[in-house]
């Protein structure tokens, strides 16, 4: 069943702008979720918002972290895992020539994925089959003679050197969560733009809406989703088989291009982010840069006040996931402690449920370690205040976006040290493979490496002066780059246009 929850505070109607989120806001905590949050709230004046939550598994209203703000007008859940719509559809009724027809159109699609891009007939065919019959067009697929042979054309021609039995159970899998996904989108609220943050199943939804309805769509990507989900496979024990992995990562790469090439405009927070895209098929000239920013309205009251007290403190703002990498930041803090024996290190987030075991695993390195004394879990906590007790702020990171954390850091005066993934080097420095006290806000250091992390960490609290210079840098790099305004402003344009081609 699909969970709708009513969490409407204003009377139904149509909103300006359609939300698409896929496994985030308002179920998850972190820096997706709060940028969501913040960014809804910046236009309470100007649009109204529905938001559409693709999930997996059933949510209740019990399970919202966050209060959705007034100009959210409609708010609908769906589990993206619940295929029994499809399941339970009969087979299309459709004269035989005409399912021949579409038939042989899916076959050739896949067959060769170039069509998707460059034959507007056959795009149009399965378009109008998928609006017209919904279920029953994937329930054809899924229970009729025709589908088999679909499925196990495409098996011949790609798969046949592997076992049969596992590709099919792979297949239907992609299959089916594809279908959910299509299928929801005569669901989706009415509305004149339709956004989504990130590409996935998200972005999914939101082209084929836009391709059905003549709607303008809007991607905003915060990490590139494909490389996330290569990521994912590359350490899963599910999938065990490499072609089975392959199977998986061509599809989300096929389905990446398919949007971009399909979508009005993308955002995207910096410019390795936009490179990687035009390397997967996005044109340029389709791609805003538009970062993240910070609020830094009575910023002041919040940064660290100075103090003669040689006590020295380090922070880790995350969630307790293995992709935050906090079993380096333990150990960056136990060759930190060889210089400074009563240092406090704080790692300041929420612990999810799906990663108990890792906390445990994190506890026990704690122990290992002795550092009981110097590491602190606060759990989910008030940031800002710990941020004025740090005086190093840590990422140590496998995989990163724009971190919200380092921005937030940076505005409050606050010295950095980040692993060399994402935005970081561009958020920290002008030249990130090369320090410059007189512009840079932190230090970049080697991913997965504590010595490397540890070493830079200890030179900025061994050297005031240095440690006084970063803070004014960062200071500044905000104020320049990545004020809050500066990226409403960089939205509002971005709506305006893509509204206004909406009421052409």
């Amino acid at each position: 069943m699909d969970v709708l929850l009513n969490m409407t505070k204003k009377h139904k109607k149509k909103s300006d702008i359609c939300l698409i989120i896929e496994g985030s806001y308002p179920y998850v905590t972190g820096g997706v979720s709060s940028w969501t949050q913040q960014f809804l709230q910046s236009f309470d004046k100007e649009y109204t918002f529905s938001i559409v939550a693709l999930t997996a598994g059933n949510k209740t209203e019990k399970d919202i972290k966050y209060k959705l703000p007034e100009n959210v007008v409609e708010f609908k859940s769906f589990d993206l895992f619940d295929f029994s719509e499809i399941k339970n559809a009969s087979v299309m009724t459709i004269e035989n020539a005409k399912k021949r027809k579409i038939y042989k159109c899916l076959i050739n699609t896949f067959l060769d994925s170039k069509k998707l891009f460059s034959d507007n007939d056959t795009l149009r065919l399965l378009l109008d089959t998928i609006s017209e019959y919904g279920a029953c067009f994937f329930a054809d697929i899924f229970k009729t003679e025709e589908g088999y042979n679909f499925i196990t054309e495409y098996y011949n021609k790609f798969n046949e050197k592997n076992g049969f039995l596992s590709f099919y159970y792979n297949f239907l899998n992609i299959f089916f969560i594809t279908a959910r996904t299509i299928i929801l989108q005569k669901k989706l609220p009415d509305a004149d733009l339709y956004h989504s943050f990130s590409t996935g199943f998200a972005g999914l939804l939101t082209c084929i809406h836009s391709a059905i309805t003549d709607r303008p769509s809007l991607i905003t990507e915060h990490g590139i989703y494909v490389h996330e989900r290569m990521f994912e496979f590359e350490n899963s024990s599910w999938l065990k088989k490499p072609y089975l992995k392959n199977m998986w990562i061509d599809y989300f790469k096929l389905m990446t291009s398919w949007q971009y090439d399909n979508v009005d405009q993308i955002v995207t927070l910096y410019s390795g982010n936009r490179n990687i895209q035009i390397d997967y098929g996005a044109l340029e000239e389709k791609i805003k840069i538009i970062p993240n920013g910070v609020n830094n309205n009575k910023i002041d009251e919040k940064r660290k006040p100075e103090s003669n007290e040689k006590s020295y403190s380090i922070g880790l703002v995350a969630r307790i996931d293995p992709v935050k990498d906090i079993k380096t930041y333990i150990r960056v803090v136990d060759l930190v402690r060889n210089s400074f024996p009563d240092l406090k290190a704080f790692i300041i987030g929420p612990l999810e449920e799906e990663q108990k075991n890792y906390y445990q695993e994190c506890q026990e390195l704690v122990c290992s370690l002795n550092l009981e004394k110097n590491i602190i879990f606060t759990g989910e906590s008030d940031v800002e205040k710990y941020y004025q007790m740090i005086d190093v702020l840590l990422l140590t990171s496998k995989r990163e976006a724009m971190p919200l954390a380092l921005l937030e850091g940076m505005a409050l005066g606050i010295p950095i040290v980040a692993t060399n993934v994402g935005a970081c080097g561009e958020m920290l420095c002008e030249e990130p493979l090369k320090f410059s006290e007189k512009t840079d806000a932190g230090l970049i250091a080697e991913s997965k490496d504590p010595v490397d992390i540890a070493e830079k960490c200890v030179t900025i609290l061994q050297n005031p002066d240095l440690a006084r210079e970063m803070s004014a840098n960062g200071i500044n790099r905000i104020e320049n780059k990545y004020r809050l305004e500066q990226v409403n402003e960089s939205y509002l344009k971005v709506y305006e246009k893509l509204l206004k081609k909406s009421h052409e």
